[in-house]
């Protein structure tokens, strides 16, 4: 069984980066419950845990202590960045495993691919220490998907559409990592047989209905005649009969 965390940033008394109405802390819960419904919705024998499931304060060290007993297949902490910058970018600690640096590369290779469609930056990959990497036993990874604090970023971050979007390329990502098996089953679709064309009764055409005709009439004629020889015929034999009794 594939075992997904996903760790939605800060929460609680830690609304992490804020930009005018705008807290870091929601957008990454519901990115992650996003996630976490695209991977539960669309694929088999994988299960996902999230480090926080409301807006509660979960210590960096719970985070990556869950990580650690739980033992999963991969980790992914979601931020938003802040700071005055725009566009994605995603970290691995300081001295990546090569699992690591390989699923990092398919998930912000995906990310960026759909970036690339609505124009936002390519940060790139990075490495950092970081908490709820460094310290985790298991492939950990984190991304920061947009900057609150960039009007042109917070539009995509808003829009429930780019999201959903967003958090399906990442599942999309994931079952191709850990070869998961879609729960939709594609129904091969039948050929349709062309329509059985009915059998139109054939009307012949005025001149060979004519010859038609005709035809019936002579063999009406023939059988007419045929019947007169006939009786001719039997009245010689009866006149041949009547003879040859009056000469014995």
């Amino acid at each position: 069984m594939v075992s997904i965390i996903l760790d939605p940033g800060h929460g609680g008394s830690d609304p992490g980066a804020v930009y005018k109405n705008y807290q870091e802390k929601v957008f990454t819960l519901k990115i992650s419950y996003l996630l976490k419904n695209q991977i539960d919705n669309n694929y088999k024998n994988v299960i996902v845990y999230l480090t926080r499931t409301g807006d509660e304060d979960v210590s960096l060290k719970q985070r990556y202590t869950m990580s650690n007993q739980i033992k999963p297949s991969l980790f992914i902490s979601i931020h938003c960045n802040a700071g005055g910058g725009s566009g994605f970018e995603s970290y691995l600690r300081q001295h990546p495993s090569d699992k690591e640096i390989f699923y990092r590369d398919v998930i912000h290779n995906s990310i960026a691919l759909l970036n690339r469609k609505y124009k936002l930056t390519d940060r790139g990959k990075k490495v950092r220490d970081m908490d709820v990497t460094t310290y985790n036993l298991y492939p950990a990874m984190l991304l920061e998907v947009l900057f609150i604090d960039n009007p042109q970023d917070l539009k995509f971050l808003i829009d429930e559409n780019y999201l959903q979007e967003w958090c399906s390329v990442i599942a999309t990502a994931i079952a191709s990592i850990f070869k998961l098996e879609s729960k939709i089953e594609t129904i091969p679709v039948q050929p349709t047989p062309p329509p059985e064309k009915p059998i139109e009764e054939v009307t012949p055409p005025p001149e060979y209905k004519e010859i038609s005709e005709k035809m019936i009439d002579i063999n009406d004629k023939i059988k007419d005649v045929k019947n007169k020889i006939n009786n001719i015929f039997d009245e010689v034999i009866n006149k041949l009969d009547e003879l040859i009794k009056k000469l014995s």
